[in-house]
This record gives structure tokens, C-alpha cells and sequence, in this order.
């Protein structure tokens, strides 16, 4: 189910790298936490400016990515994959879904985002899952962990 359903909530431009670097050195915070997942998900809606460089921003050296530890680089070539199938793509989060928590060296994010996408053969994708992001203050703020749930309309 990787492939599909859950790869949709990845919901994440020259916008988004600039989002992440503008809060980079800041201190990890759930107020940065929860921005840095409504940035992710937005990321994604750029369509035609999601690229490895721009996108890898987000990633630490290695993600426990839905449950198996992959290096950035797989990460990114699993996403390319996504958005060669989904090129047009609008995502969101739901207000008020938002939650994070945040420890001495992680922080723990999570929000609703609701996704509708187009595939190139005209298939289309219309829901929302629960996305939860895990951010390593070692890794600078950086997705050490990446998961998410269909979440109940």
C-alpha cells in the first residue's frame, strides 16, 4: 500500500526549500514543527518545481520511511517515481488537525492532509490520511521518520 494511498499523503519548489532554510538554525519547537509539516505538504503542490534538490532539504541521511530504514536518496528516488505517475497534485492540511509534541532530541508532528491528484492517464485520487512526521533535532530539524494512516471522512 506504500505505493500508493500512503505515498499520496507526502504531500512536498523553490518555496519549500526556501520555507525550510528561512527556519533551519532556529531552535526545534512545536510552533516550527507544525510549520515545517504545513511547508512539506505544500511543497508538494508545486507540481512542476518538485525536484531532488528542493525536496531533499527535508530528509536527514537516513528515514525510517512507512516502517523501512532507507538513505535520503532512496527516499527521493521513491518520491520522483510518485510524482512521474501523479504530476498534478494539490494537497493540504486541515485546519485544525495539527498536533506536535517535542522531546530533548525529536519532535513528533501530525496533521490531516487532503490530497486530490491526476495521474498522467487521467486517473484521478480524491481523500485524506493522517501524516505524521518525526523531526531530529541532531539532524537540524531534518525527517528522520515519515509515516501515515487513511484517515476516516
Amino acid at each position: 500500500m506504500r505505493g500508493g494511498v500512503l505515498i499520496a499523503t507526502m504531500a512536498f519548489g523553490a518555496s519549500c526549500s526556501g520555507a525550510f532554510s528561512q527556519e533551519a538554525y532556529a531552535p526545534l519547537s512545536t510552533t516550527t514543527a507544525q510549520r515545517r509539516l504545513e511547508a512539506y505538504v505544500s511543497t508538494w503542490s508545486a507540481n512542476q518545481e518538485i525536484n531532488a534538490s528542493n525536496v531533499g532539504h527535508y530528509y536527514a541521511d537516513r528515514v525510517i520511511y512507512y516502517g523501512k530504514p532507507m538513505s535520503r536518496s532512496q527516499v527521493l528516488r521513491d518520491k520522483l517515481r510518485y510524482i512521474a505517475v501523479w504530476p498534478e497534485r494539490h494537497y493540504r492540511i486541515v485546519p485544525g488537525t495539527v498536533s506536535a509534541a517535542c522531546r530533548e532530541t525529536m519532535c513528533r508532528v501530525s496533521g490531516v492532509m487532503a490530497w486530490d491528484r491526476r495521474s498522467r492517464s487521467g486517473l484521478s485520487s480524491i481523500g485524506n490520511a493522517r501524516l505524521t512526521l518525526f523531526l531530529s533535532r541532531a539532524s537540524g530539524g531534518r525527517i528522520v521518520r515519515e509515516a501515515a494512516s487513511l484517515h476516516a471522512q
